[in-house]
């Protein structure tokens, strides 16, 4: 319970924020009760035209730098949060229809993301960056645009990030659902949160009720609790967080739980392909190493093994959280 008031206390500070209140502002509708989104906001939110690849591109960097993926939600967070801005002073465009100084920024918010958020990995510097990309970028512009993301945004301690609230949420599940149980459960949660960086729309959503819808999708179908304690227990969510159960959001994070990437090699620029600084295992050297031909078995081992890769890292985020909660 601790914990959860902690957090909840956190995202209010980011709420308060000049920040979030910006980013809400250049959205159609809030993030409590969103309603059907245009026609063509819908479109530009499910086919943006390189968030999908930067996402991947930065999955693969944590990986090869050893760092929890939770570094790519907040990534991608700060990134989100310095187009907001630039989008309240109408300097946005300049950013996203230009590749490099988009290909920069995400650069620049990967980076600052590491050095801020990420002490146990490998160090991520920028001639480690650069080295290995074939962007034309260089060290000035990445340090320039670090620089002013920098300035531009307000910064917490603590980033009360989806992945955290849920393990905060599963403490309150009934004592009858046993640890191993929770574990799974957390592995199965934060997969979904990864997958929903992905998503522009989701990403502008509290992250206590992200949490907690991805929690609902989990639970849907487990037989881990009678239905008078599930209730409860979403009563008892309701209540803490004051938010309002929401079927839209469960559906549109269900729907991208459905969507499988079919190739690991990822082409982000236009300058080529951009590889992964440092390999950090056998599964991910073959994933740098394969080409663009690479036939599909191959690519679906890969996949196969990188995902047993990540769930490892996911139990040992789970035992690390309540370690620290304990």
């Amino acid at each position: 319970m601790e914990q959860l008031q902690t957090l909840l206390a956190n995202e209010l500070e980011s709420l308060n924020s000049q920040d979030y209140k910006r980013r809400l502002e250049s959205w159609p509708q809030g993030s409590a009760n969103p309603r059907p989104l245009p026609q063509l906001e819908l479109k530009r939110l499910q086919q943006p035209s390189w968030r999908k690849l930067i996402v991947q591109w930065c999955y693969a960097v944590a990986d090869a730098i050893e760092a929890d993926r939770e570094i790519v939600y907040i990534t991608i967070d700060i990134l989100d949060r310095f187009i907001s801005i630039k989008k309240a002073k109408n300097e946005h465009r300049e950013i996203v229809a230009c590749k490099k100084q988009y290909e920069a920024a995400v650069m620049s918010s990967l980076i600052l993301s590491t050095r801020l958020y990420s002490s146990n990995c490998i160090p991520l510097s920028v001639k480690d960056l650069l080295d290995k990309t074939s962007s034309t970028i260089t060290t000035a512009d990445l340090t320039s645009t670090a620089v002013d993301i920098y300035k531009a945004l307000t910064w917490q301690t603590c980033v009360p990030t989806a992945a955290r609230f849920v393990h905060a949420l599963i403490k309150l599940l009934p004592a009858t659902v046993t640890e191993a149980k929770r574990t799974e459960l957390f592995q199965d949660a934060v997969f979904q949160i990864e997958l929903s960086v992905y998503d522009e729309f989701i990403m502008n959503l509290r992250p206590s009720l992200v949490a907690w819808m991805v929690l609902e999708n989990k639970l849907y179908n487990r037989k881990l609790m009678t239905v008078p304690e599930h209730m409860k227990f979403r009563e008892d969510v309701a209540s803490l967080t004051g938010h309002s159960h929401s079927i839209f959001i469960r559906r549109r994070l269900e729907s991208l739980s459905k969507e499988r990437e079919e190739s690991s090699y990822v082409q982000v620029f236009d300058s080529g392909y951009v590889q992964p600084p440092r390999p950090s295992s056998a599964s991910l050297a073959r994933v740098v190493s394969n080409t663009s031909l690479a036939s599909k078995r191959s690519r679906e081992e890969d996949v196969d093994e990188d995902q047993a890769h990540c769930s490892m890292h996911r139990i040992k985020r789970f035992k690390n959280l309540s370690a620290k909660s304990a």
